[in-house]
């Protein structure tokens, strides 16, 4: 989270069910967040399509939780 930059430029070459995949990991704490973080909201400028995995990977740990 302190590296947007690289984390959008590590994962944009990944596939899309691994960038989902990695999104549902890093919100899948135990107790999830309800928002998605505001460092990630400036790639939703950059790049719609990534945001949406980002998107798509949180809603799917708030889906499954059970708090």
């Amino acid at each position: 989270m302190e590296n947007v930059d690289l984390t959008y430029q590590m994962l944009k070459a990944k596939k899309p069910k691994e960038i989902e995949s990695f999104f549902y990991f890093l919100f899948g704490g135990p107790h999830p967040k309800h928002t998605i973080p505001t460092q990630l909201h400036k790639l939703k400028e950059i790049d719609r399509n990534f945001y949406s995995y980002i998107s798509n990977g949180h809603r799917k740990v708030l889906k499954e939780s059970v708090h």
